[in-house]
């Protein structure tokens, strides 16, 4: 996939994190520490162990509190816990010196039948509608070509702009989609629709210039069209004539599970089996669905896991990034220590914007003073991370935007915003570095009017060399 530019970093939603009241780490276990400077949080002793044994930074995520005693949701027993981004660690002494002194709470469980009380959707989910049409007269564009089928079964389709191509048939079984989008800067989305309008799959899920693939099963025999979403031109081509190959290629990498019924395939079980499979992630409780995310608003195909939710990213297929873990214990941790805030049950809507904090009355002017400077107070700048623009200050309603070098060569970046209260938003992605260490895409983070004012950092932190780059920079009225 060509690179596709710098990418938006969405906090639709940001979670104001509450500090636990208390910790209950016994101090013997202080002597094997990690202090966090990302977030300020300390992990220890087995945690810790299980943290670094167990994908770091990429599985768990950051620690966003510290060590505290909390009662079960799952057996009412009182458990040593400590909450990470994307996991919950629960300690178990007795299963002292065993692979199960640590386990991982069952939030998977807990967000799918809070989320879902009445079962998933059925696989094409719930996305949100098409946005209306512009009510200003537009030209029609051209209506989608269809280019007459050549031996080996392919159909190609092509057109500009949002469309609707005419319907096609297609036969049950495997296929295989190539997408290209081109002179574009919107989201490239294309859905496969039945005969009857409904969503089959997601065949492109894009950003600007791309060129993806992907493979779907085609439920039966009939007509379909495809449902088009972008600013530019686009090609999508269909090939159902190895569809043999791909049934016996996906048929191998699918595992069903009799303990609950469910199947597990492609890049899920890939990814369930090399990090951790049962013991990190838990059986499948759900099949695969499409689901709106709750940060950036944007559809994936999701299946929920005992302890884990998986979604895939084909942005970044072929890269460890494909299949991403949903942040459950930073969820976690704002229902239950924080002020309560009810998890949606789809179908569901956008969340709504943090809400506004006062800043504090500035002192009284004197006769003498004169008006502070806003942008004052600042941290030098990090010579390490270039601020697009220059200016590390501005009001809500600003754009800001960096880039990092300093990392270690062809290495994962994890980023993510501190917040003026000290909360922690995580990036749903992360970024890579060229063979000098540069990070080769920026990071953009839009801020809107409601956003709290003060001081905010970014930080970029390797995801195998732990090094750090902090930049910060400030909202004001």
């Amino acid at each position: 996939m060509k690179n596709q530019g710098p990418r938006w970093l969405k906090l639709l939603a940001i979670a104001m994190l509450a500090l636990p009241a208390f910790a209950a780490r016994p101090a013997s276990a202080q002597a094997n520490c990690r202090t966090f400077t990302e977030t300020g949080h300390q992990v220890c002793g087995t945690f810790l162990n299980y943290w670094n044994n167990n994908g770091a930074l990429a599985q768990q995520g950051y620690p966003i509190t510290e060590p505290m005693s909390e009662v079960s949701d799952t057996d009412g027993k009182i458990y040593t816990v400590q909450y990470f981004e994307r996991a919950v660690f629960e300690e178990h002494p007795e299963f002292a010196g065993t692979q199960n002194e640590v386990l991982l709470q069952l939030l998977g469980v807990f967000f799918y039948q809070a989320r879902y009380p009445g079962g998933h959707p059925a696989p094409g989910g719930n996305p949100p509608p098409p946005a209306a049409p512009t009510a200003t007269p537009v030209p029609a564009p051209p209506p989608p070509t269809q280019v007459p089928a050549p031996p080996s079964g392919a159909q190609t389709f092509t057109g500009h702009g949002r469309q609707a191509t005419s319907a096609f048939t297609l036969k049950a079984g495997f296929s295989r989609w190539h997408s290209v989008s081109t002179n574009g800067t919107d989201n490239f989305i294309a859905w496969l629709l039945d005969s009857h309008g409904n969503e089959v799959d997601l065949v492109a899920n894009e950003i600007g210039d791309s060129d993806s693939s992907v493979v779907i099963n085609i439920p039966s025999n009939g007509q379909y069209l495809l449902n088009v979403e972008f600013d530019g031109d686009w090609t999508i081509t269909v090939d159902q004539g190895q569809s043999e190959r791909l049934l016996s290629t996906q048929q191998a990498l699918s595992r069903t599970f009799p303990e609950t019924g469910k199947t597990v395939s492609g890049t899920f079980l890939a990814y369930w089996t090399s990090h951790g499979d049962l013991r990190q992630q838990g059986y499948p409780i759900s099949d695969e669905f499409i689901e709106v995310n709750q940060l950036d608003g944007k559809p994936y195909k999701v299946q929920y896991f005992e302890r884990a939710v998986f979604e895939e990213h084909p942005e970044f297929a072929g890269t460890p990034n494909e299949v991403l873990l949903s942040q459950l214990g930073t969820f976690q941790n704002t229902r239950k220590h924080s002020a309560p805030t009810p998890i949606p049950v789809v179908p569901t809507s956008v969340p709504a914007q943090p809400t506004p904090t006062t800043a504090p009355p500035p002192p009284a002017a004197t006769a003498t003073s004169a008006p502070a400077d806003p942008c004052s107070g600042l941290p030098a700048a990090n010579p390490n991370v270039v601020t697009i623009p220059v200016s590390r200050c501005g009001p809500a309603g600003t754009a800001f935007g960096w880039t990092a070098r300093g990392f270690h060569p062809n290495e994962n970046v994890g980023v993510y915003i501190t917040l003026p209260d000290g909360g922690v938003a995580g990036a749903p992605f992360q970024v890579s570095t060229d063979d000098q260490g540069y990070v080769l895409d920026g990071v953009t983070f839009s801020t809107r009017p409601g956003y709290p004012l003060g001081r905010y950092a970014i930080t970029f932190e390797g995801v195998e060399s732990h090094i750090t780059q902090i930049e910060y920079f400030q909202l004001i009225p």
